[in-house]
């Protein structure tokens, strides 16, 4: 059985991604952290080896995600003000500039409809299709076709004709 401290430890940022995708405010996101921490801890005995634990655990965050969206009936845009000022604080343009285009980037995927955010989220995490699929209940076919709505949406969103 894995230990939930060690799956904080190697999964943590990850798990801190996913919750970002599906809230706006810190103190929303501390929230959403916690209950993840919550669905983790109850579904952690319950693991089985049969997919990958970053899959499993992945799968926990994303539900617990979309059960936060819903209460709240709807989802909202991460704020990165902290990233962002990070950011400039070192004084370096090409780090702003990084920044900016990450951050571009992360409101282009905020605003995709809920299957195609999960779905690149993932992708984005390294996750094959394979696993997408595990993770998110659906087919290898079904995730291929998220993944290209996805990137072809965010082409468009960032501006790059080449849809």
């Amino acid at each position: 059985m894995a230990d939930l401290d060690e799956v904080i430890r190697e999964h943590g940022p990850a798990i801190g991604r996913v919750a970002a995708l599906y809230t706006r405010s810190a103190a929303n996101r501390d929230d959403l952290l916690q209950d993840i921490m919550v669905g983790l801890l109850r579904a952690l005995p319950q693991y089985r080896g049969e997919a990958s634990l970053k899959t499993y655990v992945l799968r926990i965050a994303h539900v617990q995600g979309m059960r936060h969206a819903v209460r709240r009936e709807k989802l909202e845009l991460t704020d990165d003000l902290d990233e962002r000022a990070d950011a400039a604080r070192g004084d370096e343009e090409e780090a702003i500039l990084r920044g900016l285009d990450h951050e571009r980037l992360m409101a282009a995927i905020k605003r995709l409809p809920l299957g195609l955010k999960e779905a690149i989220a993932l992708a984005l995490e390294g996750l094959t299709s394979r696993e997408i699929g595990e993770v998110l209940g659906i087919s290898d076919n079904a995730v291929d076709v998220r993944l290209h709505r996805a990137r072809r949406a965010l082409r468009s969103a960032l501006g790059d004709g080449n849809e």
